[in-house]
């Protein structure tokens, strides 16, 4: 005969029962929080493609800026020191200056909204391929 009593098997039971409860709610949030995170993913997937854009557009007007150097350096080359167009070569210097100075400033607001982003992408990415 067993050592397991038939209170011990009825306990055993109304415990393993109990936990089936809390099992099923748990997955219910689970659930829950899963088509939670689809929905998350649709606006991640827009996002990233917001994030593109805004790098593509930043390569657009670096590459617009680098053709006003170019240009500006062709007219500097072309005056050499001739003084008629001396005032404008220096309002064009200046408008440059700035150019350059918010173009510095955007590119490190994209730097470190970048790298911060790709990072969490990775850890996200990273934590759900791993085995459950």
């Amino acid at each position: 005969m067993s050592d397991i009593s038939h209170t011990d098997m009825r306990r055993d039971l109304d415990h393993w029962q109990d936990e089936h409860a809390l099992w099923f709610r748990d997955i219910s949030h689970w659930q829950t929080g899963h088509q939670s995170a689809l929905g998350e993913m649709e606006r991640l997937e827009t996002l990233i493609k917001i994030h593109g854009d805004a790098v593509r557009k930043h390569a657009e007007a670096i590459g617009a800026h680098e053709r006003s150097l170019l240009e500006h350096a062709r007219r500097l080359a072309e005056d050499r020191g001739a003084t008629d167009r001396y005032d404008e070569l220096v309002t064009s210097h200046q408008q440059l200056a700035v150019g350059r100075a918010q173009q510095r400033d955007a590119h490190e607001r994209i730097r470190a909204h970048h790298l911060v982003a790709m990072a969490h992408l990775r850890t996200l990415v990273k934590a759900m391929s791993e085995a459950m």
